[in-house]
């Protein structure tokens, strides 16, 4: 499988340096083609296109593109992406584009499950209480992480989870986390509002407020 990552410089953010980056570039990396302010990575998609045909890959993809560059894409190209790799938080804050992959039926493979979500107790308490609740009904060797990891199975969106502990990640692998019954269409929506407010800092209302 080979990704097309972030496909731009961008000039409206702070920390890149997009005409000092590509003015420093060595002269042979310039005259390979032109510079990302131009859209290169069409003509660097229709390469792996090429690829793809020839049984050189077996899939292709994208990863980080934002929107505007997803669709750009998909009216350039002949065949689509396959895989296309973001930040967890596209699934509620932009979901004109998940509806945009969903629509050419292109996986969608999230990151930042574990530092966006799992980890965000203190920016939202009673969301990430909620998940407990979620996982304590499912038994003691359920977690937080585990709820997680198959409310995005159940969205048919596959994850690229963080683990250090053996036994973390033996738990967390797909094959278990598919062995776990799937969540009720109630614990599916809290399930849902929790993470976006753990992501978002934005906590869910107090029970009965």
């Amino acid at each position: 499988t080979v990704l097309i990552h972030w496909p731009r410089c961008r000039s409206d953010i702070s920390w890149m340096r997009c005409d000092e980056e590509e003015d420093e570039l060595p002269e042979r990396y310039k005259e390979a083609g032109p510079p990302p302010s131009l859209d290169a990575y069409l003509g660097s998609w229709k390469a792996l296109e090429e690829f793809y045909r020839e049984g050189r890959v077996a899939h292709i993809g994208v990863s980080n593109f934002d929107r505007a560059d997803t669709e750009k894409l998909f009216a350039e190209c002949d065949v689509d992406p396959q895989i296309f790799q973001g930040n967890a938080w596209i699934l509620w804050f932009d979901k004109a584009l998940v509806a945009a992959l969903r629509a050419r039926r292109v996986l969608i493979q999230a990151y930042n499950v574990e530092n966006g979500i799992i980890k965000r107790q203190t920016a939202a308490p009673r969301a990430y209480a909620a998940l407990e609740r979620i996982a304590r009904q499912r038994g003691r060797d359920v977690d937080v992480s585990t709820v997680a990891l198959r409310a995005f199975s159940q969205a048919d969106v596959a994850t690229i989870p963080r683990a250090a502990n053996p036994a973390h990640l033996a738990a967390n692998a797909p094959a278990a986390v598919a062995t776990l019954l799937p969540l009720a269409s109630d614990e599916l929506e809290l399930a849902n509002a929790a993470m976006a407010a753990l992501m978002s800092g934005r906590d869910l209302p107090e029970e009965g407020g």
